[in-house]
């Protein structure tokens, strides 16, 4: 579906109807089912993904209030403690999407306070999963984007660090599934 959607002319205006319409069901079917846990997590991943998308074509107050409504959700859903590494690794994932948006509005301080609640979170998931690779990955991408913050706020010192984590993190990846488990140090 991809490839064909690519060889259309105006993708971008059918990428954002389809979107659209798919945020509205699933706004729609969540109104119905505020309970249902995994409606949820669909829904915010859905709402983190249409952000995503209006961020790339440069809607960024659209995308900033898609991003605080998936936010919104995956916050509500992490405050029950279920112990569910999945949904705090989104959590994560989507509050480093969310920095890029304030990045990008000019929000340069409180988009590196973002990503510090993700890699608090990452942090945490790292310490419990230490032989999960998907929080390396998350990780590493947070630390690289709080990196460039740092370093275009004059931080470089500390941008270096993250710089310098990040590599090693993405090494450790690229060495395979089982590299993880080492220390990263």
């Amino acid at each position: 579906a991809e490839d064909q959607l690519s060889k259309m002319p105006n993708a971008t205006n059918v990428r954002v109807a389809m979107t659209d319409e798919a945020l509205r069901v699933f706004q729609s079917i969540h109104k119905q089912r505020p309970d249902d846990r995994a409606l949820s997590m669909d829904y915010a991943q859905v709402s983190r993904k249409a952000a995503n998308l209006y961020r790339l074509i440069n809607r960024n107050e659209k995308a900033r209030a898609l991003s605080d409504e998936a936010l919104r959700i995956l916050k509500g859903l992490a405050s029950n403690p279920t112990g569910d590494q999945k949904l705090r690794d989104r959590l994560a994932e989507t509050l480093r999407d969310h920095s890029i948006i304030l990045k990008n509005v000019g929000e340069i301080e409180h988009a590196a306070e973002t990503l510090e609640q993700a890699q608090q979170i990452v942090a945490q998931l790292q310490a419990e999963y230490p032989n999960s690779s998907d929080y390396y990955r998350t990780g590493a991408t947070v630390q690289l984007d709080l990196a460039g913050l740092q370093k275009q706020t004059g931080l470089s010192e500390s941008a270096l660090d993250n710089a310098s984590e990040a590599a090693i993190a993405f090494r450790v990846l690229a060495d395979g599934p089982d590299a993880a488990a080492h220390d990263t140090a």
